[in-house]
């Protein structure tokens, strides 16, 4: 993988002098928006395509798919309000939109045209993900009002179930169909969200990934599961009932758990895993909080990068990459929101550089 040369290149850089700009990573584009203030990337496939929100010149989010140089609007199912949160090789897209009565649905995108995956029984579904063999996971509302996790295949919507308790979330699948997310138990001690556990859900069952033990074992801590991939998982945990300023991130590749942040002087969430067990995400340095700054942020081999020193901020639209929500399986691409130097914030994408 070009990415893990490269940053072997930066390790050596590093060591040998401080000065982190001495070779530069990643070629960075703004990616633009549709004529409003903002956009967000959420996704990109090992094609270099992208995905996310932007907002129109009204001030509405709109689902976009960022393809050869060009923001397309991908519409909505009726309503005002889109959003995309996945994309496969095949440029199959996935995300949520409102309808015209405002209510929200997970919809799929192919051939130019926008699907309503529909519900498991309620008003409320939204998409999380989809892999390369077009399944496609989310949460959707039940007629009983709880939300359930769901897997989208072969043009019906399967109820995930959950850990016992009353709700649960996908918030990813790979290309082994392995979904994760999070779901309520129905023994937790604690109510509300602190009843937050990972799971994993392979060969037709959910399973408690409080089998890992540390974080995934803690119900004073809730999970939020963000990625999966053939390499690990990733996400983040809340800070305890006792206080913090924000989450932990966490990645668990290669087995072994790393942890970045740890709520009151540092906080993070990891965003999306490749298939080598890299992991984008953003953190903070907290400081104080008057003065504290995110960066987006790379994971790979027990080193955590600034993707800031990886890019050539000075020549470019950006002042700085706030956060890294997405990067390619296998071919290291990597997408999020960074701020313009206007202050905007726009959603941006890193393609990996060849060796000088």
């Amino acid at each position: 993988m070009k990415l893990r040369l490269l940053l072997a290149v930066l390790v050596q850089v590093v060591l040998a002098s401080a000065a982190h700009a001495a070779i530069l990573l990643f070629q960075l584009t703004d990616l633009g928006t549709l004529g409003g203030a903002e956009s967000h990337a959420t996704a990109v496939n090992n094609n270099g395509q992208v995905v996310g929100k932007a907002m129109t010149p009204y001030g509405v989010y709109r689902a976009f798919a960022y393809v050869n140089g060009v923001m397309y609007d991908l519409g909505t199912l009726g309503g005002d309000y889109s959003a995309a949160t996945g994309i496969n090789d095949l440029a199959q897209i996935t995300g949520e939109s409102t309808l015209a009565n405002k209510e929200t649905r997970a919809f799929s995108f192919a051939n130019g045209v926008m699907y309503d995956l529909g519900t498991l029984g309620g008003n409320y579904s939204t998409a999380a993900g989809i892999n390369n063999n077009g399944l496609i996971v989310g949460t959707a509302a039940l007629s009983s009002g709880h939300d359930h996790a769901f897997v989208f295949a072969n043009a019906v919507m399967y109820d995930l179930g959950t850990l016992g308790g009353n709700y649960s979330t996908a918030a990813a699948i790979d290309d082994g169909n392995v979904i994760v997310g999070t779901s309520a138990i129905a023994t937790n001690p604690l109510p509300g969200e602190y009843n937050q556990y990972a799971f994993a859900f392979l060969n037709g069952s959910m399973q408690n990934l409080s089998i890992l033990g540390g974080i995934f074992n803690d119900p004073y801590h809730p999970l939020t599961i963000q990625a999966v991939s053939e390499g690990g998982i990733a996400g983040d945990y809340g800070p305890d009932p006792l206080g913090g300023f924000g989450p932990a991130g966490f990645a668990y590749v290669g087995g072994q758990l790393a942890i970045f942040g740890n709520s009151s002087t540092s906080t993070g969430s990891e965003e999306g895993v490749d298939a080598f067990g890299d992991v984008v995400g953003w953190y903070n340095d907290l400081g104080s909080i008057t003065s504290s700054e995110q960066y987006a942020s790379l994971y790979q081999d027990g080193v955590l990068y600034d993707l800031n020193q990886a890019v050539n901020l000075s020549t470019s639209n950006f002042s700085r990459l706030l956060d890294a929500s997405a990067t390619s399986s296998r071919t290291g691409y990597i997408v999020g929101t960074g701020m313009t130097k206007s202050g905007a914030l726009h959603a941006y994408l890193l393609t990996p550089l060849p060796l000088p």
